[in-house]
């Protein structure tokens, strides 16, 4: 296969994965189980190792580091550096 053939096979799954690497979503604070299900689909379906950022209604005042382990979503708050 040429590698222009394998880049164009590839793309697709490259682009979802990188779109679905960020959200700027709506969310309470802490996020809930159901808003990141909503910004980045259940668990099962991104699979375990998925790791996004979220920034909470795209304000820059309340960003997150969002993991999933294939079952249950993860997050730690993440502190602006100054």
């Amino acid at each position: 296969m040429k590698r222009s053939e394998l880049l164009r096979e590839i793309k697709p799954f490259v682009l979802r994965w990188l779109a679905r690497a960020y959200s700027d979503a709506e969310m309470s604070d802490p996020p809930s189980d159901a808003e990141l299900d909503g910004a980045f689909g259940i668990p099962a379906e991104v699979g375990a190792g998925f790791t996004a950022v979220l920034d909470d209604g795209g304000a820059g005042t309340a960003v997150y580091l969002v993991a999933s382990d294939g079952v249950k979503w993860w997050y730690v708050a993440m502190t602006e550096a100054v």
